[in-house]
This record gives C-alpha cells, structure tokens and sequence, in this order.
C-alpha cells in the first residue's frame, strides 16, 4: 500500500461518489433504519398494551374516576353574587 492509501483507511469501506454505491450498500443502510423503525414501533405498542392493563387491573385511573373521589369529599361553599369575601356552608340569603 501507498502513503496515500494508509493516511484515508475510510476509502475502501465507505463508497464516495453514487456509481461507485451498490444495491448491497443501499440494502444494508435500509435494513437498518427499517429494524429501528420496527423496534420503535413495537415499543410504542407495547407501551399503550401497558397502560391498558393498567387501567384494568386499577393502577392508574381515568379522569372520570379521579374527579368523582374528589367530590365525594369536598364540601361545597356558597359564596355571595354581590359580596364576594361571605362565603356560607348552605344556601342561603346574602347578608
């Protein structure tokens, strides 16, 4: 081998100009980005099947849920339409 050939040891592997690309090259750069591809969409289904279950077997809850425990145990507080700062536990007339 030359000075030339041992400073850019990248010429041989990769190709530089489009004559010089063959299917297979093409072929491999494909087959890589489409397993990526493929992974990253089974992980996406894989991750809405999780959160499926999830919410069947009672892990997490949906929001219709939560807010009804909220209100269960709030108390609601009535507050006077003209004097903002009287607020009451029942209804009622305003002072």
């Amino acid at each position: 081998m030359n000075d030339k050939q041992e400073a850019n040891p990248t010429s041989e592997t990769f190709p530089t100009s489009l004559p010089e690309m063959t299917w297979n090259w093409w072929l491999s750069r494909c087959i890589s980005a489409g397993m990526f591809l493929a992974a990253a969409l089974l992980a996406g289904i894989l991750f809405l099947i999780s959160i499926g279950i999830a919410q069947r077997v009672g892990w997490i809850e949906t929001a219709h849920e939560s807010e009804r425990g909220h209100d269960e145990h709030a108390e609601t507080v009535y507050t006077c339409p003209m004097h903002q700062n009287v607020r009451q536990p029942h209804e009622g007339r305003c002072p």
